[in-house]
């Protein structure tokens, strides 16, 4: 298994794991797993170790496309940084979808 295999094969493990709200026993016990591998897993997730070069995830919120209104958003957006994430906000975006998106990012395992 290649190293990329095994990382997205954590990562769809911990997703599962963080999906089930079960402690790390009780999901690594029900899915036959050492807590300990799953520990690992979810601090060098969380730290971003081996991702390449510190890479930004950026994520569009919603708003208007037209050309007048791009322009004036570029120059009116705000970034907001949650943990490793970064997200940029301009005029017109949708609150709940921003909550949503803060709230799923905050609660990191």
């Amino acid at each position: 298994m290649t190293r990329l295999e095994r990382r997205n094969m954590w990562q769809q493990r911990v997703a599962e794991y963080c999906a089930s709200g079960q402690s790390v026993a009780a999901w690594c016990r029900e899915n036959d797993l050492p807590d300990h591998q799953m520990r690992y897993w979810l601090r060098r997730l969380r730290d971003g170790e081996d991702d390449q070069q510190g890479a930004h995830s950026w994520i569009e919120v919603g708003w208007s496309d037209t050309a007048d209104s791009a322009v004036a958003a570029r120059a009116s957006s705000v970034l907001i940084h949650v943990g490793k994430a970064a997200i940029e906000v301009r005029p017109g975006f949708d609150a709940a979808v921003l909550r949503d998106v803060v709230e799923v990012l905050s609660t990191s395992c």
